[in-house]
């Protein structure tokens, strides 16, 4: 993807552990996700994020982890792997260091995060995709959209193409952002 590199890796079937940075390494992100399938057309996921500011805590001299934060999530998913919608929530946190009557503590902020998305597929070898996500901030929403078209020419090797665009509760800014993004898919 533009904004940097994303690998997950299957421990069991059930679960999976990987890591995302940008292509300055900053920040480094850990993620891990337990799913169960309680039906064909019913499955249910939690996992958690949690990524630093590695390279910020080792430059101004603060504590290794002092700069981070993190999503805690639980989701629902209606349907296959050819046509589904998907509920999310979570938990979304960010902490960083702060002096109190110079006292150096550790001051952590968090707040709601929800998405809704889906899938359907179009034509042998594309699928319609549709993703959002949203934060409450105090009294407001602010949340960004991103319908898709993704392009498989093989199975191994995923092309994405969809437009961005987000808003507030009392705004919606309709300038599309162009995305693209690849997925390789490694198979024994």
């Amino acid at each position: 993807m533009p904004l940097g590199v994303d690998c997950q890796f299957p421990i069991t079937d059930n679960w999976s552990i990987g890591g995302m940075t940008s292509w300055y390494g900053v920040p480094i992100i850990v993620t891990s996700k337990l799913s169960k399938s309680l039906d064909d057309d019913l499955h249910i996921s939690a996992g958690i994020l949690y990524g630093n500011l590695l390279h910020g805590a080792a430059f101004s001299g603060d504590p290794f982890l002092s700069y981070g934060g993190g999503i805690g999530f639980a989701n629902i998913t209606f349907g296959n792997e050819e046509k589904n919608v998907n509920l999310s929530g979570g938990y979304g946190f960010v902490h960083n260091p702060t002096f109190i009557d110079n006292q150096q503590t550790i001051e952590s902020n968090g707040t709601a995060m929800f998405s809704i998305g889906g899938m359907s597929r179009i034509a042998s070898k594309a699928t319609f995709v549709f993703d959002s996500a949203g934060i409450l901030v105090d009294d407001s929403i602010f949340y960004w959209i991103n319908p898709a078209i993704r392009y498989m020419p093989k199975p191994t090797n995923i092309w994405q193409f969809g437009i961005n665009m987000g808003g507030t509760s009392d705004l919606f800014i309709p300038v599309p952002l162009p995305s693209i993004s690849f997925t390789k898919v490694f198979k024994d």
